[in-house]
């Protein structure tokens, strides 16, 4: 990743942070276009990870974005969440637009879309929500996009 798209993220995180609540998402980006590609490369990346007892399943395009995006409007309960302002809400709403717009510039009509259920060695901790998801295009990228949140 490069420094603007880490400095995206990091703004995400902080305007995500609230009472007894935290964020954390990340986008990686790997060259290949396999199941066993990735799956060499998520276990380099992140040791912890036991990719070969964790097939990745297919999932639609539609069920990618809606559960990510269902995921980042969370705001919680009165024990833990978010309570933005106005002004923190709509800029929250921009900054996850332009990750969103970051995402998509690396997927295209024939991007196949996949759900990765490993719990263990992804960075974050889920208590509330979680998703971990790899897109592969066809210009031999893979995006290995997560997210969770905890108390």
């Amino acid at each position: 990743m490069n420094d603007k798209i880490n400095e995206l993220i990091e703004s995400i995180e902080r305007l995500m942070y609230g009472h007894n609540y935290e964020v954390c998402i990340g986008v990686d980006i790997f060259e290949g276009n396999s199941e066993i590609e990735f799956r060499n490369q998520i276990k380099l990346k992140y040791p912890k990870t036991n990719p070969e007892n964790y097939p990745l399943t297919k999932i639609e395009v539609e069920d990618f974005w809606e559960d990510i995006k269902d995921k980042h409007n969370y705001r919680g309960d009165d024990g833990a969440g978010l309570n933005l302002s106005i002004e923190k809400e709509q800029k929250l709403k921009s900054k996850l637009e332009e990750y969103y717009n970051y995402i998509e510039q690396h997927l295209d009509e024939n991007t196949r879309y996949f759900y990765y259920n490993d719990p263990e060695g992804i960075p974050g901790y889920p208590v509330f929500w979680e998703y971990r998801y790899v897109a592969m295009n066809n210009a031999n990228k893979i995006i290995f996009i997560y997210g969770s949140s905890s108390d």
